[in-house]
């Protein structure tokens, strides 16, 4: 018993600096990168949660994660073979590797990690409360005061291959459909990846997850507008399929009715041509469906950021869809393989009438996927995945 309490603490406690490093390292790069021009510094965002995982890798007995770990394995054996036989092995394919397996790592970290208390777990939810709670404060204190002139992200976006405008910020940080107004970015840098960050404490806390009564509904509207204001329609879109289309509780009617709604007054006020550049996207993934893809890091939006060759992204032009990058990459077979492993982690929201918000926050965040690429990347997914990976094991 005595050293199980101090394991338990300290999977508690590694979770934990995940969360922050994940809400803290994009502007902790940013201001490295304002002084040092290196785009190898990019691996700091990820070293600390590999690193995690392979500790808990070192630490875990469990087979069932060393089966997982192995399946992974696999998985990109299969997915580096089939391009060294077919299409060509490049340096640059590593990020669209990242891209792929970088999801299943994180649900696969959350759902082994060996928390069985369910107080740790409660800590881990509350915790993730005070930091999404902060990191909201901290972006409407940037807005205020004009952080962007004060620090460069010129570097910080250059080296991602992003472009800026005159005053050295992404156009993503501007929303069209609201006269260009300045999107809450706060420390994540990136309105979309913010956007699912706060959809899953407020998914957290409409079901009373770890909390009730008053502080609940305070939360509540600070996570409410915090997201409104990040203007990250896929993050808003989730956050309604999560409360109503597969919220149990509800009526039939109403889980079909209130998203319908939502969808139909979006498609009235949004630029018609942005949405489209989504579904485009995926609508050719599927017409050019087949078994093996068109190569890896040959389409979707890392192939125009990193590829030297753009001639099969233009031919098949499926971009700004995860969901559609996946399949266009390595085709049915290997979607298949990749989809496995979310599949048994979902089924829960899906089936039976109780709520499972584990699920919940799974599944509507895939459905994302599918119109939008910066769903499912490393900062979008990494808080989502590893507390979605918790709740399901706990069977919350």
């Amino acid at each position: 018993m005595s050293l199980k309490i101090p394991i338990q603490n300290l999977f508690s406690w590694i979770v934990k600096f995940n969360i922050i490093w994940a809400v803290f390292s994009p502007i902790t790069l940013a201001l490295i990168l304002s002084k040092y021009e290196l785009r190898g510094l990019f691996i700091l965002k990820d070293i600390v949660f590999y690193l995690s995982f392979l500790f808990l890798l070192l630490l875990s007995k469990s087979k069932r994660l060393y089966i997982y770990t192995f399946l992974i394995f696999l998985f990109i054996v299969y997915i580096l073979f089939l391009t060294a036989i077919f299409f060509e092995l490049k340096t640059w394919i590593i990020y669209n590797l990242r891209q792929l397996i970088s999801p299943i790592l994180i649900i696969g970290f959350g759902f082994y990690i060996k928390i069985k208390d369910e107080d740790k777990i409660v800590e881990i939810i509350r915790f993730l409360y005070k930091i999404s709670f902060w990191v909201i404060v901290i972006g409407v204190i940037f807005r205020l005061i004009g952080m962007w002139d004060y620090l460069s992200l010129v570097n910080y976006f250059n080296l991602k291959g992003i472009p800026v405008d005159p005053r050295g910020v992404s156009y993503m940080f501007y929303e069209p459909i609201a006269f260009h107004t300045e999107r809450l970015v706060s420390t994540i840098l990136d309105p979309i990846s913010l956007g699912h960050i706060i959809a899953t404490p407020l998914i957290l806390c409409y079901y009373s997850v770890a909390i009730t009564g008053k502080k609940r509904k305070k939360l509540l509207f600070v996570f409410f507008i915090g997201l409104i204001l990040t203007f990250s329609k896929g993050a808003i879109l989730q956050v309604i399929l999560a409360l109503f289309f597969f919220n149990k509780n509800l009526s039939k009617l109403v889980r079909f009715v209130i998203p319908t709604l939502f969808i139909v007054m979006f498609l009235m006020i949004v630029n018609i041509e942005g949405v489209l550049i989504h579904l485009i996207g995926l609508k050719n993934a599927i017409i050019y469906l087949n078994l093996f893809g068109h190569g890896l890091g040959m389409v979707g939006n890392y192939a125009k950021m990193f590829a030297d060759n753009l001639s099969i992204y233009y031919q098949f032009k499926i971009s700004d869809t995860f969901i559609g990058s996946v399949i266009g990459q390595i085709g049915l077979v290997g979607f298949i393989f990749w989809a496995s492993f979310f599949l048994p982690k979902i089924r829960s929201a899906i089936v039976g009438k109780k709520v499972f918000v584990g699920s919940i926050i799974i599944i509507s965040q895939l459905i994302i996927a599918t119109i939008s690429e910066n769903t499912l990347n490393f900062t979008s997914f990494i808080i989502p995945g590893m507390i979605s990976g918790l709740l399901i094991k706990k069977g919350i």
